[in-house]
């Protein structure tokens, strides 16, 4: 069921396989490798006049791999931005965990890092009133384990797809054919 959204809530996006398509096995660390999802920029206009903030929150462990720097991420996060201002597009902030998974940080989704930092940030942020939406399971556990509604945006035959059902509020193919419901 869907929430009242009124401009006092927050969306949390993901940012592979929701804003751009996700490289399989591998990373966007240049903007040239950037495919923006189908329709992004009439999903995101929809969503900002819904929401009163948008946030941006990806795992890059590419980072701690030693595969690319912050630096190149915050060009990609600013090129996207760039799309996003010509289109009227505001987006809060762009929130990287630059971590491997082996690293056991507390931004690494799953875990609540990511958006307790933004909330430091944005202290109006009511997770109770926030809204994340992700193609992979710990996007949904990210949300769950704040009191957020969650929504997955993705293909049915991924892995663990019968856990990501139990932890979805919401289910849609992308994120366009999601902000079509306002």
């Amino acid at each position: 069921m869907i929430p009242q959204i009124d401009k006092n809530w927050t969306l949390f996006l993901d940012r592979d396989g929701v804003i751009n398509e996700r490289i399989i096995d591998g990373y966007v660390m240049d903007s040239k490798d950037l495919i923006l999802s189908e329709n992004l920029i009439h999903a995101l206009q929809i969503l900002q006049n819904c929401f009163g903030q948008i946030f941006v929150v990806s795992n890059q462990q590419c980072i701690g791999k030693g595969l690319c720097s912050e630096t190149t991420i915050n060009n990609v996060h600013a090129y996207l931005n760039d799309i996003f201002l010509k289109n009227k597009i505001l987006i809060q902030d762009f929130l990287v965990c630059p971590h491997k998974a082996s690293d056991h940080c507390n931004c690494r989704k799953p875990k609540p890092g990511l958006a307790l930092k933004a909330q430091l940030k944005f202290p109006a942020i009511d997770f109770n009133k926030s809204l994340v939406v992700g193609d992979m399971l710990s996007d949904l556990l990210f949300g769950k384990a704040l009191g957020m509604v969650t929504v997955y945006v993705g293909d049915t035959d991924v892995p663990n797809f019968e856990l990501i059902k139990e932890n979805a509020d919401l289910m849609y193919d992308n994120l366009y054919e999601f902000a079509k419901i306002f």
